[in-house]
């Protein structure tokens, strides 16, 4: 817990609902807009403050997700820590929408 917050033995309080002020994890939910977009704002220990959205758009007959990532610091351990794991992004959010879409 001293190295990663409080996120890893909070869980979810329901995994069917979600709400705003909801916790997942590590992330609580700032916003929601019903089969459209989910806000979550990190609550893990790190030099900045973070968010991930995912939307969903609608294109043709399909529904296409986006996810993306925000981080906000002005401290120079903060932007060392963007940096050294910008390149782990790729594949975690990779990672991330295969299993979203083996899920769903």
């Amino acid at each position: 817990r001293i190295l990663t917050g409080v996120g890893t033995l909070r869980g979810r309080k329901s995994y069917y609902y979600l709400n705003i002020n909801d916790v997942i994890d590590f992330w609580r939910i700032e916003d929601i807009k019903p089969n459209k977009m989910l806000l979550l704002r990190a609550e893990m220990k790190i030099p900045g403050k973070a968010w991930l959205k995912f939307e969903i758009d609608n294109e043709n007959d399909k529904r296409r997700l986006s996810v993306t990532a925000y981080y906000d610091t002005h401290s120079f351990l903060g932007k060392a820590y963007w940096y050294m794991f910008l390149p782990f992004h790729h594949f975690i959010f990779k990672h991330l929408i295969e299993e979203i879409e083996k899920r769903s």
